[in-house]
């Protein structure tokens, strides 16, 4: 969910900057709001988003359905619906909301099909202007290209369609006055917290302790680690641990991984794409348990939603099996739910697997 902020300043003609303050005026942060006038207002605007996941059995028999309705928490009044309408030769989906007839404000929305390796076909977007007509006639498919791509696109004769609605509603706007020169609002300084740590993380400037991995050198600094986690902060408190001076011997941990976990601990954030491609699925699944075993368990979730993104049938045992390891409850649910979804697509795909390995006497997984 993101935030817009607009910000008006009224400056009245009487009014004129005092030359005196006009120092600490530069002292304060770029980034933080400062009025020029006594009289000012923050006018903001919020960007609900809300997803939808609608799959429908036999799709080449039906002639017209209607969703159940979805709505973003924060606004449980609007109410969005998806309408399937079939004709002849082509498949319709049209987007309605509430009983209203014309729309309150403008809307984005995008549409696809989910094929069967959880990747969007078909993809749409559409910006649809206030007082547009409803219902908004949004996805139009013909039978022959869904026909065309059976094998992806539906599954036991089902086929599931993606829908995202985002609109722009306003808050509560904020105003004030102020004398002239001195601020009333907070710095925010996290912006910049965070770039040093960043800066400190790439130097590594004034470490304290040295980590062994896998014959891989890695620097850093107690405090910090002692702070965001639990484990290093044990790790570095106990006598009795593989450590000679300031070195520590990291066990069951790749390098490449190792760096991801201290990137988030002094940054919070941890890239999940390299040069324009995801990390691989093998990536996050080390990462998720490495967060399990430093106890991030932010990262740790991070890394659920990320492979609940890239859940197939392929790969759904695999992801089940491996959140029942590790302990994470919501990708273990999530995969729980896609087997009980699609319970006769995977048994043919385990059945075709438990064949390949009696021809070729080992198994590969992906």
């Amino acid at each position: 969910m993101c935030n817009f902020v607009f910000v008006f300043v009224v400056k009245s003609e009487m009014s004129e900057l005092n030359p005196t303050t006009s120092s600490s005026n530069q002292a304060v942060s770029k980034k933080s709001f400062q009025p020029l006038a006594s009289n000012w207002c923050h006018s903001v605007s919020q960007l609900v988003k809300v997803n939808f996941e609608w799959t429908i059995d036999n799709i080449l028999l039906q002639d017209e359905l209607t969703s159940t309705p979805f709505f973003a928490e924060e606004y449980p009044d609007f109410k969005w619906k998806l309408k399937l309408e079939t004709k002849e030769k082509t498949f319709s989906i049209n987007v309605l909301l509430n009983e209203e007839k014309r729309l309150s404000k403008s809307v984005g929305l995008k549409m696809a099909v989910i094929d069967k390796m959880r990747e969007k076909v078909f993809p749409i977007e559409k910006s649809v202007p206030k007082n547009a007509s409803l219902p908004v006639c949004l996805f139009l498919v013909s039978r022959d290209a869904v026909l065309k791509k059976s094998d992806t696109l539906l599954i036991n004769g089902n086929i599931t369609i993606y829908c995202e609605v985002e609109i722009i509603m306003p808050k509560e706007p904020v105003a004030g006055k102020t004398a002239l020169g001195l601020f009333t609002s907070s710095i925010d300084c996290k912006d910049d917290l965070i770039h040093n740590l960043e800066e400190l993380f790439e130097s590594m400037k004034l470490s304290d302790v040295i980590f062994d991995v896998d014959g891989q050198n890695f620097e850093g600094h107690m405090a910090i680690l002692s702070a965001r986690s639990q484990i290093f902060a044990s790790m570095f408190d106990d006598p009795t641990n593989d450590c000679i001076g300031f070195k520590i011997k990291v066990r069951d941990c790749e390098p490449a991984v190792f760096k991801r976990i201290l990137r988030y601990i002094y940054t919070g954030w941890v890239p999940f794409a390299e040069e324009g491609e995801d990390v691989s699925y093998e990536t996050i699944a080390k990462l998720l348990a490495a967060a399990e075993k430093f106890l991030l368990e932010n990262l740790k979730n991070e890394c659920e939603k990320h492979l609940i993104d890239r859940m197939s049938t392929e790969n759904c045992g695999q992801m089940f099996s491996l959140a029942d390891y590790h302990s994470a409850d919501y990708l273990k649910q999530c995969a729980l739910d896609f087997l009980s979804r699609f319970p006769l697509k995977m048994d043919a795909e385990e059945e075709e697997g438990n064949q390949d390995e009696e021809d070729d006497g080992s198994r590969n997984w992906k």
